[in-house]
C-alpha cells in the first residue's frame, strides 16, 4: 500500500584538478520530496487473537526536504621518491539536514537511515604491483524508527506514546591488500570492522538504551587468476 516517492531536486557542484592525480570538490544539494517513508513501531497489536504484539511496518508520510553540502578531496603525493610515490589518500566530508512529518500526527523528524554528518578518510597505496587501502568512516547519530504505543497504568488509566528511535553515531574501520604475484595471479586479503565497532540504539534519550549489536572482525582471503 505504499505510494512511490517523488522528489524536486537541485544540485551545484564545483570541481578543481589541480593536477593528473589530485582533486578537491564541493557540492550543494536540495531536495523537495514527496512519500517519505518511515518506519513505524506500533506495540500491543493483535494478531490472531493473540496481544502483545509489536508490529514494525513501513508508511508514507507527508512531503519533506533535504539540504546540505559535500567537500572532498584525493590526491597521489607522486612528488615523493622512490616508492613513497605511491603513497594517496581520499577524503570527504558531508553535511545533510532533512525533516519530514511522519505518518504520527503533530510528530516530525529527520529522515530515516540519514546522519546528519558524516565523513571517510582513505589511506591509499598504489605502486609496483602493491593496492593497500585503509579507510575510517563515521556518521553521527539517526533516526532508525518511530516506536508508538500505549499501556495502561496501575489505575487502569491508557496511555499513549511516541519515541523516537536513534542509532548512535559510530565510526568503522576496514582494509584491504592485493599483490600481483604475476600478471595473470593475484593475492587479496580484506579485513572488515577492525576496531569491533558496537552499534547501539536507544529510545528518544541515550538513557533508554534499546538494541546493542556487534558484527564483529571479518577476514577475507581470496585469489584472482587472469588469463
Amino acid at each position: 500500500n505504499l505510494s512511490p516517492i517523488k522528489a524536486n531536486n537541485a544540485d551545484i557542484s564545483l570541481e578543481w584538478y589541480f593536477n593528473k592525480t589530485g582533486s578537491v570538490y564541493a557540492a550543494g544539494f536540495y531536495k523537495d520530496v514527496q512519500g517519505f517513508i518511515f518506519t513505524r513501531q506500533t506495540t500491543g497489536v493483535t494478531i490472531g487473537g493473540l496481544t502483545g504484539y509489536t508490529l514494525s511496518a513501513p508508511e508514507n508520510s507527508g512531503d519533506g526536504k533535504v539540504k546540505g553540502f559535500e567537500v572532498g578531496y584525493q590526491q597521489f603525493f607522486d612528488f615523493l621518491p622512490g616508492f613513497l610515490s605511491g603513497l594517496g589518500m581520499q577524503a570527504n566530508f558531508t553535511y545533510a539536514d532533512s525533516k519530514a512529518p511522519t505518518s504520527l500526527v503533530g510528530f516530525s523528524a529527520p529522515l530515516t537511515q540519514l546522519s546528519k554528518t558524516s565523513y571517510n578518510i582513505v589511506g591509499i597505496y598504489e605502486k609496483h604491483g602493491v593496492s593497500l587501502r585503509v579507510a575510517y568512516n563515521y556518521r553521527s547519530k539517526f533516526l532508525s524508527s518511530i516506536l508508538g504505543g500505549a499501556y495502561t497504568d496501575a489505575a487502569g488509566a491508557l496511555h499513549t506514546f511516541t519515541w523516537p528511535v536513534y542509532t548512535k553515531g559510530y565510526g568503522w574501520l576496514d582494509a584491504s591488500f592485493n599483490i600481483d604475484v604475476t600478471k595473470h595471479f593475484t593475492l587479496s586479503f580484506d579485513a572488515q570492522n577492525l576496531l569491533r565497532t558496537q552499534i547501539q540504539q536507544y529510545y528518544q534519550v541515550q538513557t533508554r538504551p534499546g538494541q546493542f549489536t556487534i558484527d564483529d572482525r571479518q577476514f577475507m582471503i581470496g585469489v584472482r587468476l587472469k588469463y
